[in-house]
C-alpha cells in the first residue's frame, strides 16, 4: 500500500464523517434477499432493491448481480478466505471450517498444502487430499495448536489446489496468543491492547473481480488481546485508483462488511486496504490485499465524480432540482441518440438514468455521455443514488449530495470557463450574441444562459418545455454580480419553450471596467455559480 494512501485513510478512520455506522446505539435492520437461478442460461443477471426510511439518505439502493455458471466450469469457491483464531487459557480455541464448492459436473481432485509465515506446524487442515463435485461440496476442518507458542501474532496459509486447471486458492490463518500480565487486584491476568488486527474474510490474496460490479467485503477485526472489534471505524481504501474510500458497517462480533465499487472498467492490478480505529482504545491496525479486475466490456459505469452540471463542469459539486446534468462514463447506450420533440422521454437509445429510485428525463444519451434533468420534485439537502440502466444491466450507483440551488452559467466553448453564452439586448430592441468583437455597455440587458436554479413558479413537469405565459420564475432569489458589482435583475426562470434551461436577465450596471473578460457571478442563497465572463466596453 503506498503510504499516503495509508495516511489518508488512517485520517479517515480516526476522523470519521458523522453518519458513520460506529455507533453501536443505533437500530439495524437486516434484509434478506435470495436468488432463484431456476432455469436461468448461463450469465449475469441485475437488479436492485430499494429502501425507503426516515433519513436525509433516503431512498438508497442495493443493486443486485447475480452470476450464472456454466455446467462445464471447472473453478472453484471457497468460503471464508481467512480465518482468525483466539487462544484461550484453558486449550486449544474450536476449530473453524472452509468450504470448497463447484458448479462443474466435473469431478475434481483437491489437495491442500499448508505454510506458515510465523512458527511451524500450529494448525491442520483435514482432509489434506479428496475429490469434489457439484453435489459434493468439500469441507476443509482447520485446527490449531497453540502448545509452546509465545505471545504474539501467529500468520499461516492453507492452499487449495485443483489438479485438473493446476489453480490455487489461499485461504489465510490467523492466530492471536494474548500477551498476559498480573492485574491490577494481583489475582488472575489482564492484557492490555496495542493493535488492531483485520483480516479479509471473502477476498483472498490474487482475487478476481469483475469490473464495474459491486464488490462484497467482509473483515473480522480483534486486536491482539484476542477481543473483537465492536465499534469503531473500518475505512476500506484503494491505493493507485479513483474508486471513493469506503466505511464499513459492523455486523457484530468483530465482524464488518461493505461494498467496493471498482470503476477500472478495462481492468489490471488492483489492491484493496482497511485501517481499523478502536475510538475506545485509541488503537489501530491495518490490512491489505492485491489481485486483478477482470475487463467489463458490457456493463455501464458512471466514472468517479462523472455526474456535473452540463453547464460548469465542475466535479463533486451538489446538485439541484431542475439541474441539467451531464454524466460521463462507459457503456451508457449502444449508440448516439436524441429526442426529436419534448417533452423529453425517460428511456433513450435503450437507457435510462434513476436518482433516488425515479427516473430522470433524457436530453441525449450516447456510449460515454448521457444528458438528463433533475425532477423538480427530488427533495432537497438529500443524499441521492444515481444509477444508470442500459438493456437491462445496471451501473454502480453514484452518491449526490441533492441541494436547494447550484448555480451555473453555460459557456460559448462548452468548458465551463471563459466566456458565458449570453444575449445583449439593447435599449432599441436590438439583440445579438455577447462577444470580444461585439460587447455589451452599461444600460444594455443581459440575457444569461444558465443552470441548477432550484424550484420554480408555476410548476412545470420534468423534461416539457417551460412556458412563456405566465413564465415560470425562480422560487429562490437569484443575484449577479458583473466585476464585482451588483447588476439590477430584470428576471430570472426558466427560458420558455425549452427543457432544463434558465435564463437569468440582467442590467449592466454603471462604472464597470471596459474588458473582454469581466467577470459574471450568479448567487442563489449561499451557493454561487463559477465565474465567467462578459465581454464589456
Amino acid at each position: 500500500m503506498s503510504e499516503g494512501g495509508l495516511r489518508m485513510a488512517i485520517c479517515r478512520a480516526l476522523n470519521p464523517p458523522q453518519d458513520s455506522s460506529s455507533a453501536t446505539s443505533s437500530a439495524a435492520s437486516v434484509v434478506n434477499i435470495q436468488a432463484n437461478p431456476s432455469n436461468l442460461a448461463p450469465g449475469q443477471y441485475f437488479g436492485s432493491v430499494t429502501v425507503t426510511g426516515t433519513a436525509i439518505n433516503s431512498p438508497q439502493s442495493v443493486n443486485l448481480v447475480l452470476t450464472v455458471l456454466p455446467a462445464v466450469n471447472t473453478n472453484a469457491l471457497i468460503s471464508p478466505t481467512s480465518l482468525s483464531f483466539i487462544a484461550l487459557p484453558s486449550g486449544n480455541p474450536a476449530s473453524q471450517s472452509v468450504e470448497v464448492i463447484t458448479s462443474s459436473s466435473q469431478t475434481l481432485t483437491v489437495s491442500t498444502i499448508l505454510t506458515f509465515a510465523e512458527g511451524n506446524g500450529w494448525f491442520t487442515a483435514t482432509p489434506s487430499a479428496a475429490t469434489l463435485t457439484s453435489a459434493q461440496p468439500l469441507t476443509e476442518t482447520i485446527a490449531v495448536n497453540t502448545t509452546g507458542l509465545a505471545p504474539g501474532t501467529y500468520l499461516g496459509t492453507m492452499d487449495v489446489h485443483l489438479a485438473e486447471t493446476n489453480s490455487d486458492y489461499l485461504v489465510s490463518v490467523e492466530l492471536v496468543v494474548p500477551k498476559s500480565i498480573p492485574s491490577s487486584s494481583g489475582t488472575g491476568t489482564a492484557c492490555t491492547s496495542t493493535q488492531l488486527l483485520p483480516v479479509f474474510t471473502n477476498l483472498e490474496g490474487g482475487f478476481q473481480a469483475l469490473a464495474a460490479v459491486p464488490v462484497a467485503v467482509q473483515v473480522n477485526v480483534t486486536d491482539d488481546c484476542g477481543s473483537p472489534l465492536t465499534s469503531g471505524s473500518i475505512v476500506m481504501y484503494f491505493p493507485g485508483s479513483e474508486d471513493p474510500a469506503v466505511s464499513l458497517a459492523p455486523l457484530g462480533n468483530g465482524q464488518w462488511t461493505g461494498s467496493w465499487m471498482p470503476h477500472n472498467i478495462a481492468g489490471g492490478a488492483a489492491q484493496v486496504g482497511i485501517v481499523a480505529a478502536s475510538f475506545t482504545s485509541a488503537i489501530y491496525g491495518s490490512a491489505g490485499i492485491a489481485g486483478t479486475l477482470v475487463r467489463n466490456s458490457a456493463a455501464p459505469l458512471v466514472n468517479a465524480a462523472g455526474v456535473v452540471s452540463a453547464a460548469s463542469l465542475t466535479p463533486n459539486a451538489p446538485v439541484a432540482p431542475g439541474s441539467y446534468l451531464s454524466i460521463f462514463g462507459s457503456n451508457l447506450s449502444a449508440k448516439p441518440s436524441a429526442p426529436s420533440s419534448l417533452p423529453l422521454p425517460n428511456t433513450l437509445g435503450g437507457a435510462q438514468v434513476l436518482l433516488g429510485g425515479h427516473p430522470l428525463p433524457l436530453n441525449f444519451v450516447g456510449p460515454k455521455q448521457i444528458n438528463a434533468i433533475v425532477p423538480y420534485d427530488t427533495p432537497v439537502n438529500t443524499i441521492q443514488q444515481l444509477t444508470v440502466i442500459q438493456n437491462g444491466m445496471y451501473s454502480l450507483a453514484e452518491t449526490l449530495v441533492v441541494a436547494v440551488a447550484q448555480p451555473a452559467v453555460f459557456t460559448q466553448d462548452q468548458s465551463g470557463v471563459g466566456a458565458a453564452v449570453i444575449t445583449v439586448v439593447k435599449p432599441d430592441g436590438t439583440q445579438f450574441p455577447n462577444t470580444a468583437s461585439e460587447p455589451a455597455e452599461s444600460g444594455d440587458a443581459l440575457v444569461i444562459y444558465c443552470a441548477g436554479l432550484g424550484a420554480v413558479n408555476p410548476p412545470v413537469a420534468d423534461g416539457a418545455a417551460a412556458p412563456s405565459s405566465p413564465p415560470a420564475m425562480t422560487v429562490n432569489p437569484v443575484n449577479v454580480t458583473i466585476g464585482g458589482k451588483p447588476a439590477p435583475l430584470l428576471f430570472s426562470g426558466l427560458a420558455p419553450g425549452f427543457a432544463g434551461l434558465y435564463q437569468v436577465n440582467v442590467t449592466v450596471p454603471l462604472g464597470i471596467t471596459a474588458a473582454p473578460d469581466v467577470p459574471v457571478i450568479l448567487y442563489v442563497g449561499t451557493a454561487s455559480s463559477p465565474s465567467v465572463t462578459v465581454a464589456i466596453r
